[in-house]
């Protein structure tokens, strides 16, 4: 084993038959009726097993009270179709409601399964995956605020959801490329009737995604309200105020069609950059909870946390894909350098993983971290499915990376390392630097810069988050949460994907994606998504695999039925189901 240098130490304080049958997970074979979808998902890696698996406290809430919360950044708009930032899309779930939403328990391991139940919608069946029948409560109704004054939901409000998220001004439109907007039909005022473009067997989770499935009215294409001043919505809390970069404040929904729900009387949403504040506010009983909507524990602070707050709640869920363990080039540009396959590779073994590992989350990461989340089960690729010599690519070898370096024609080419400041917690500046030393070790002539989250990544939907950045420049950043296996291939890597950092056009991986979509049977799509992140693996087209850590919370005692979720959708799968215990 080779000599690893002190990369902390330089790193300082850088920071069939019609049959009706319950599905999971798809169908099981070509001519199967799906009906009643609210069951597809997988089990976690049963090999990571968490420090807590209950939500604790269950039995049912108390009414009232004030939850109050955070996230690090300001939303710079409030119009979920023109921004992927979960800054916006994480508060836009308290107003906004979906067709479909994912199951959560007080045990953590339910939201594991990623399986769907009804949010707006009753039922969903689909005989081929093409055609998908969805009928609606008929009791949902919007607030009463202009200008839908309290009307029920119905079928032509998804059908403007839907035609306006398939528009060009919509980043996240890849995401709804199975959707013809001249096929939504809507026979009655609770039913609406998808036919997609191709067979899409996840369309169930699509409805229930927090990314890109949120309902408006269909007042937003007449220009009855401008959503990116305010949300507008039938879901359980109402908008009572929002002041940029302070908070966001929520007031329950009385007329919410879940009787009883929420059980909190209003939701203060805090925007906290620092992480030493939030640590402080959560200890002194201002904030409910800490390492929520992007806010990540730092392992250094863990110890402190649960010495300064010992009836808090340390919850504890399996690894998932979405944190900062990546590092993307510009693969649009013909010129780019990093259309050498070698050069790619010359970076990946430049770095020491195990390193990383203890420098990002203290060493507790599950090994790998491949494309698709660890939390996904058997979709999720991992180190020792990969061939001895791909597995060596994401080997620690600087030797080896110095010899493809210098083979690739790049040796003295300078590169910037680009990380995003306002992004994640502190262990990320930390990993910024320790990785610049690493390659500069390995002999890349490298230059570290920091760019803002809002103004520079996002970008107003501009940003670097959507491969606008120069060739010379590798992007340090992290993976947006996704709620199936194909959202995370098919937006990073399909050239039809509108959410693709890279802008990677790659023709035989075109293919694949698309025959792993349109597969119906379950087991052969999981192979068919391993063997795609098999070829992503050696093809390198973006170094991955140095860090996947458990998901950490910290609850404070007073609240009752915590409920985690993966993804954004935390208002309707958490928020609304929990209560506080009076004093």
């Amino acid at each position: 084993m080779q000599d690893r240098p002190n990369w902390w130490q330089r790193a300082g304080t850088q920071r069939l038959p019609r049959r009706r049958l319950l599905a999971r997970g798809g169908l099981a074979a070509s001519g199967i009726a799906l009906t009643a979808a609210f069951g597809c998902g997988s089990k976690g890696n049963p090999s990571v097993q968490p420090a807590a698996s209950s939500g604790g406290q269950a039995g049912t809430p108390q009414q009232g009270g004030t939850l109050n919360v955070s996230q690090l950044s300001n939303a710079t708009t409030l119009d979920v179709q023109r921004t992927t930032s979960f800054y916006t899309l994480q508060p836009a779930g308290a107003v906004q409601s979906r067709l479909m939403r994912f199951k959560t328990g007080t045990d953590l391991k339910t939201a594991e399964d990623h399986d769907v139940e009804g949010d707006l919608a009753v039922s969903i069946e689909s005989p081929d995956a093409v055609t998908w029948t969805v009928k609606l409560r008929p009791d949902a109704k919007y607030h009463n605020v202009a200008p839908v004054n309290g009307r029920l939901v119905e079928a032509e409000d998804v059908k403007a959801t839907f035609t306006r998220g398939v528009g060009k001004d919509n980043p996240a439109s890849g995401s709804l490329s199975m959707i013809d907007p001249d096929q939504i039909q809507t026979p009655d005022n609770t039913t609406v009737v998808f036919k997609l473009k191709y067979p899409y067997a996840p369309f169930n989770k699509t409805l229930a995604s927090a990314s890109y499935s949120y309902l408006f009215p269909r007042e937003v294409l007449t220009g009855g309200y401008d959503p990116a001043k305010t949300f507008v919505g039938s879901g359980p809390f109402l908008l009572d105020s929002f002041q940029p970069d302070v908070a966001f404040n929520f007031k329950r929904n009385p007329e919410y069609y879940d009787k009883g729900h929420p059980y909190v009387d209003a939701v203060h949403y805090s925007i906290i950059p620092d992480a030493s504040q939030r640590m402080a506010q959560f200890t002194s009983a201002n904030l409910d909870t800490l390492g929520e909507a992007g806010s990540t524990i730092s392992p250094n602070d863990i110890e402190t946390l649960q010495r300064t707050n010992p009836k808090a709640r340390f919850l504890e869920n399996a690894p998932q894909t979405g944190g900062p363990d990546c590092l993307f080039f510009q693969l649009g540009d013909p010129a780019s350098p990093f259309q050498d396959v070698r050069l790619r590779r010359a970076v990946s073994m430049a770095l020491d993983r195990d390193v990383l590992a203890k420098t990002m989350w203290g060493g507790k990461v599950e090994p790998g971290g491949f494309y698709v989340g660890h939390d996904f089960g058997k979709w999720a690729l991992r180190l020792n499915d990969l061939s001895a010599d791909v597995a060596g690519y994401y080997k620690f070898d600087p030797a080896g990376a110095k010899k493809l370096l210098a083979e690739s024609g790049n040796a003295d080419r300078t590169l910037k390392l680009i990380y995003v400041t306002g992004y994640l917690a502190p262990p990320y500046d930390t990993a910024a630097q320790t990785i610049a030393n690493m390659l500069q070790s390995a002999g890349f002539k490298l230059s570290l810069v920091t760019v803002d989250y809002q103004k520079d990544y996002i970008g107003g939907g501009k940003g670097i988050r959507y491969g606008n950045y120069p060739a010379d420049q590798i992007i340090f950043a992290g993976i947006s949460t996704f709620t199936e296996a194909d959202e995370f291939i098919f937006n990073y890597y399909d050239s039809q994907g509108t959410s693709g950092i890279s802008r990677l056009k790659d023709s035989a991986l075109d293919g694949m994606i698309q025959k792993a979509r349109a597969t119906l049977n379950e087991s052969d799509r999981v192979t068919a998504y391993k063997n795609i992140q098999k070829y992503l693996a050696d093809k390198m087209y973006t170094v991955m695999g140095f860090s996947n850590p458990t998901q950490k919370v910290m609850v404070n005692p007073r609240v009752q039925n915590y409920q985690r979720v993966f993804g954004y959708g935390f208002f309707a799968e958490t928020y609304t189901k929990l209560g506080l215990q009076k004093s």
